[in-house]
């Protein structure tokens, strides 16, 4: 069995507004607006002519979200974390 995953880029209205197997395009086409969800399913492609759904579409945003937010936070530190470091050099003195 090949399985392969879709993702979908659906706006607030519910219309498609990307869909393939490529995730960083999946995650391009999420970042164009602020109110995007995104949807991941497994196809069997097996047989290319005859696609077979393993998986339905399962909404992913809130991963998706908590993902970028992670490693947003291990990029730029928060200014709380800049403001403890601070703390804890004059604690230090």
């Amino acid at each position: 069995m090949k399985q392969v995953n879709f993702y979908e880029v659906m706006d607030r209205y519910g219309n498609i507004e990307w869909g393939g197997s490529n995730a960083t395009e999946a995650v391009k086409w999420f970042r164009r607006s602020i109110d995007n969800s995104i949807f991941v399913s497994v196809w069997d492609e097996s047989d290319l002519e005859n696609p077979v759904l393993v998986t339905d579409k399962i909404e992913v945003t809130g991963l998706f979200l908590s993902l970028l937010a992670s490693e947003r936070e291990e990029r730029y530190p928060t200014k709380l974390l800049k403001k403890w470091e601070n703390d804890d050099r004059k604690v230090m003195k």
